[in-house]
């Protein structure tokens, strides 16, 4: 296997296993909301945790690049769209609509980032890019058939998820003209510790007094350092690697994997059971994402 090959298929693992760290989140993310953790406690913790862990890491490594000042506005852009406008933008709307038609909704993201990423960067899109995450959009839909009938939808939920769709089309933006500058763990870790100046005043604003309520469990307490570690931190650095290897474009249609793994692990743990659609919408969103990777190449003329 030559060294690019390998280097392609190391790219390919680590997007896979972003895809499983952010899509097993749920699990930890629902142990501290049972233990009545406010959400932005939540995600300043979580990022307080990263960034020392990393800062301290590869800053005694040596690994973290200075950055450019004429760069700062860029790590400040790519910070507020994701994590802090996309996080809003999914997990508020939660207030006015149902999680499937917010998988869908969210499921719309490999559609928006190659046209964003051809805006504003001139990219070429592939036919089966864009073929593989409609696809894989359908296979989402097929996975969110409510067995009851119909959604519940509301214009402040469809908004808010809007807004999450289009920050995570401007992070895609931003990072591709970063991470051919700067490696994935400075990228990482300068986004983790900004994250904290962007989430810090919104816990202090709206969930300080909620902070009494919390229960501190063992549990609780491990799953802040397993969201920081494999989420805040692993996957974020996974991902911006598998970008640098393989183009934004591509590893951006694997976000349609999230779901896949969130309802797995659901079965796995009794959460949630087996069904045709769910069965269905799983191989269905496989094949889309592997259809938008590799495709089909044209048989020359003789």
């Amino acid at each position: 296997m030559t060294l690019s090959a390998n280097k392609t298929l190391t790219a390919y693992i680590s997007i896979i296993f972003s895809m499983i760290f952010w899509g097993i989140s749920f699990v930890w993310t629902k142990e501290l909301l049972n233990s009545n953790f406010p959400v932005f406690l939540i995600l300043t913790i979580r990022l307080i945790i990263a960034s020392l862990l990393m800062f301290l890491t590869f800053f005694l490594l040596g690994r973290l690049e200075k950055i450019n000042k004429n760069d700062i506005p860029k790590f400040l852009l790519l910070t507020l769209f994701e994590p802090f406008l996309y996080f809003i933008g999914e997990n508020f709307s939660m207030h006015f609509v149902d999680a499937s038609f917010a998988a869908i909704m969210i499921a719309l993201l490999p559609i928006v980032n190659p046209i964003a990423l051809h805006i504003f960067n001139k990219d070429k899109i592939g036919w089966n890019l864009l073929f593989g995450a409609v696809i894989s959009v359908i296979g989402i839909m097929i996975m969110s058939i409510n067995p009851e009938g119909g959604f519940k939808i509301s214009w402040q939920g469809t908004l808010l998820l809007l807004l999450a769709v289009f920050a995570g089309s401007g992070y895609s933006v931003v990072l591709s003209r970063l991470i051919n500058k700067y490696s994935p763990i400075t990228i990482t870790t300068t986004q983790n510790i900004i994250g904290i100046l962007y989430f810090l005043p919104c816990f202090l604003i709206f969930d300080l007094d909620e902070i009494s309520s919390v229960v501190w469990t063992k549990d609780a307490i491990l799953s802040l350092v397993f969201l920081a570690i494999f989420c805040s931190a692993g996957a974020f650095m996974l991902y911006s690697y598998s970008a640098k290897q393989l183009s934004v474009i591509k590893v951006s249609i694997f976000t349609n994997a999230i779901p896949v793994v969130t309802i797995i692990v659901a079965i796995i743990l009794g959460q949630e059971q087996f069904s045709f659609p769910k069965i269905l919408g799983i191989i269905i969103v496989v094949s889309g994402l592997l259809l938008s990777q590799f495709g089909f190449k044209k048989r020359r003329k003789i």
